[in-house]
Parts: C-alpha cells; sequence; structure tokens
C-alpha cells in the first residue's frame, strides 16, 4: 500500500508544480514575453509554499496563491493591470472549476468504493487530471483567443466574465473548497445533490466558454472597424493622390505644348546674341519645370514612375525633397514589392509632412547595398510625440520585408521620424539549379 509521506510530498509538489508552471506560462505567453527565466524563482517560491500547506495541513491556499501570481505578475514580471487582468480572470475561473469537478468526482468514488489501495491509485490517477485538463484548455484558449487577450480591450474581461465569477464564488463556497472539511461536507451529498451540483457546475463552465467566444468576436469586430477606418483614410488619401496627379498631367502637357514656343523665344535671344535675356529666360524656364518635375534614376522603370508620381507631389505642396534611391541589377526582387515599399514610405512621409508648418517640410529617402542586403532608409519631419502606431501601410512594408528575410525599424527624435527597412536579395531563379 503506497502510503509513505515522501512519495505523497513527491506526488504532489510535482502535481502542483506542473499546475503553477502552467500558469505562469500561459500569463507570458498572453503578455507576450519571450523570455523564460522567470519561471524557476516561481517554481522554488510555489513549491516552497505547497510544502509548507501540506506539511501544515493549512486549507484555504487558493485565494492566497491567486494573489501571489497577481503580485508577481506586476512587481516581478513588470507587467501592467491591464495585461494581467484577463489572464488572471481566466485562471481564478478555471482552478475553481477544475477543483470543484475533482472534488465531486472523489466524493462520488469515496462513497461508492471501498478503501483498500485499489482507492489510492484511483487518488494518484485523479489528481494527475486537473493539470492535464488545465494544459489542454489553457491550450486551447492560446491558440484560439491569444490575439484577442492581446488587445487593449481585454482588460474589460473581468468585466465580462462578472456573472461566472459569480458563480465560482457561489462554487467554492457552497461546496466548501477552501475549509478543511470540504472532503467529509462532500460525502454528506446524496446523488441528487450531487447530479444538481454537477449540472450546475456545467452550465457554468459553457458560460465561461460562451463569454470567451464571445469577447473573441468582439475583439475581431472592433479589428475589423479600425481596418476599415484606416482604410477609408487611406482611400481619401489616395483621391486627394489622383486629383494632384491629373492636375501635374495638366502641367505637363500644357509645358510640352508650350516647349516650342519656349525654344522660339529662347533662339531669337540667341539670334541677337542677348545672351544675357538668353539666360534669364532659360533660368525661369528651368525653375519651372525643376518645380514639378523630378526624374529619379532608380535602377527599375517601375520605380521611376513612381518615385517622379510621389516626389514630384511632395515637391508641390512645399515638401523639400532629398532622393537618392538606387537599386542594383544584382538585387534580385520582385518590382512589384519595391514599388509597395517606397509607396508606403512616401505615403506616410508626406502626410506627415503636410500636418507640419510649411519651412518645416523635409523628406529624404535614400538606399544604400552592403553584399546581398538592401537598406531602405526614409526620414521625414513630425512633430507628433505620442507613440508609432502600425497601420496598413507599415503592416504592409513589415510583411514584406519579413519576405525577404528582412527587418523593420523605425525611430522618433529630434522632431523627425526615420525608418528603416533591411531586405535580403532572394536567390536568382538561374541559380538555384
Amino acid at each position: 500500500m503506497i502510503t509513505e509521506p515522501f512519495f505523497f510530498y513527491s506526488w504532489w509538489l510535482i502535481i502542483n508544480g506542473c499546475t503553477h508552471y502552467l500558469e505562469l506560462h500561459f500569463l507570458l505567453c498572453i503578455a507576450n514575453r519571450p523570455d523564460r527565466s522567470s519561471i524557476i524563482p516561481w517554481l522554488i517560491i510555489t513549491s516552497g509554499l505547497t510544502l509548507f500547506s501540506t506539511r501544515n495541513h493549512v486549507s484555504g491556499m487558493f485565494f492566497f496563491h491567486m494573489v501571489l501570481l497577481l503580485l508577481f505578475a506586476k512587481y516581478i514580471l513588470r507587467l501592467s493591470w491591464n495585461t494581467i487582468s484577463a489572464p488572471i480572470a481566466i485562471l481564478f475561473t478555471l482552478h475553481t472549476f477544475l477543483e470543484g469537478f475533482s472534488a465531486l468526482i472523489l466524493s462520488y468514488l469515496s462513497s461508492n468504493l471501498r478503501l483498500d489501495e485499489k482507492w489510492t491509485v484511483i487518488q494518484i490517477f485523479l489528481s494527475a487530471l486537473p493539470p492535464l485538463l488545465l494544459f489542454v484548455l489553457l491550450s486551447c484558449i492560446k491558440r484560439k483567443y491569444s490575439t484577442a487577450l492581446w488587445h487593449p480591450l481585454s482588460s474589460c474581461l473581468y468585466i465580462l466574465l462578472l456573472p461566472c465569477a459569480f458563480l465560482v464564488l457561489s462554487i467554492r463556497y457552497g461546496l466548501r473548497l477552501d475549509t478543511p472539511g470540504f472532503a467529509s461536507y462532500l460525502s454528506s451529498f446524496g446523488k441528487n445533490a450531487a447530479y444538481t451540483i454537477l449540472f450546475l457546475m456545467t452550465a457554468a463552465f459553457l458560460l465561461f466558454l460562451l463569454i470567451l467566444s464571445v469577447f473573441g468576436k468582439m475583439i475581431a469586430l472592433t479589428e475589423q472597424n479600425q481596418t476599415m477606418a484606416l482604410l477609408s483614410k487611406e482611400l481619401e488619401g489616395q483621391k486627394a493622390y489622383i486629383q494632384e496627379a491629373e492636375k501635374r498631367q495638366e502641367q505637363y502637357a500644357s509645358f510640352r505644348h508650350d516647349l516650342d514656343n519656349h525654344l522660339l523665344v529662347l533662339t531669337g535671344f540667341l539670334q541677337e546674341e542677348n545672351y544675357k535675356e538668353a539666360r534669364k529666360y532659360a533660368k525661369k524656364l528651368y525653375k519651372k519645370n525643376h518645380s514639378f518635375l523630378i526624374s529619379p534614376d532608380a535602377g527599375s522603370p517601375a520605380l521611376n514612375v513612381l518615385l517622379r508620381e510621389k516626389l514630384s507631389f511632395a515637391k508641390q505642396n512645399g515638401i523639400e525633397v532629398q532622393c537618392h534611391v538606387r537599386v542594383p541589377k544584382t538585387f534580385f526582387a520582385d518590382p512589384m514589392d519595391l514599388c509597395v515599399i517606397f509607396s508606403n514610405l512616401l505615403d506616410n512621409a508626406i502626410h506627415a509632412c503636410m500636418n507640419e508648418s510649411s519651412e518645416n517640410r523635409h523628406l529624404s529617402i535614400s538606399t544604400r547595398t552592403k553584399a546581398h542586403f538592401l537598406v531602405i532608409e526614409e526620414t521625414n519631419t513630425t512633430s507628433f510625440s505620442s507613440p508609432v502606431t502600425p497601420g496598413i501601410g507599415l503592416r504592409n512594408i513589415q510583411i514584406l520585408a519579413e519576405k525577404y528575410q528582412g527587418a523593420v525599424e523605425f525611430e522618433k527624435e529630434n522632431g523627425r521620424f526615420r525608418i528603416t527597412v533591411l531586405l535580403c536579395s532572394p536567390i536568382r531563379p538561374s541559380a538555384k539549379q
């Protein structure tokens, strides 16, 4: 018969250690913390408390444990209340359900089985079920609702869980799970009472899952609305850009139409040897042309057209432009991808500069290469000090950077916003064979 205290304490430490590991791992995943170095100190602290409470038969440690987890996350992991409120509420609810179901099953078995060696083995087996079920449930929640729980609105989840929390507290109090005599209390239940409690707990658990599902759909709808708002703003920007492009096209047509006349005037000045007036007229003509026409040589026809249109639009709106873009022929990237990256970079920069005063509108875009890497850097003036929130344009840039095994970095400093895009040249198709 397995009654050795050493085995009992060891088994109980292992079971509780698994539970404590799962709850902290879940908390770190929801908080998007890749560092797992805090798990060892947490397990040491909780194992000591488990050993103390087991040896001294201290009951009612559940609430103390949840408060300890809350304080550990807040002051050791340095997580905000908004980040930890939702996962703590989920862990509190799941722990109560699992304890309640386990207690009911053990109570039913103890009243219908003989307390022999088989009963001890069954107890050991059943004690391993809660950590296993907790692992399955937390894995499902992480896989299905992790994105929703990362959302800032996730801190409001505990409000939705209030009805469920009331049921959870009623279960804990009604089953006396936090008192020393809960085992004898449960054994006094008849079958009908046990079935009723089991039904109520199952209903409460289904309500919990329903609340999580509704919350996930609410977050998804919120993100869809935000995406639609961003798309609407981007569409408005594109409409304004098209209108400006049409104006520039009219200017180009007008300039081409008058070019013969301009050349005729210049020829007349030269024939009359009036070089001073010819020089003045040529300068005015150059200024008029240069004010709306930029002819970049980026090494790609599609990119040349894009840069000319975007930067000409910027100059027409009083933005001082510097462009040093050159993509070498040895960089084998899809021209469409490069156009998407440069288009989003310039759209964001022009939009930021348009919010500045006319004398503080500066935009610079350049490239440099090193080995198989292309570095794109864009800098523009900005007076906004709030943190950068990635919109659709920046997300598209990040997606393409990942496609080319690269990265995106951006920073704000001294009234300037700078974004750097690193791309790695893919292997030329013929070189793969």
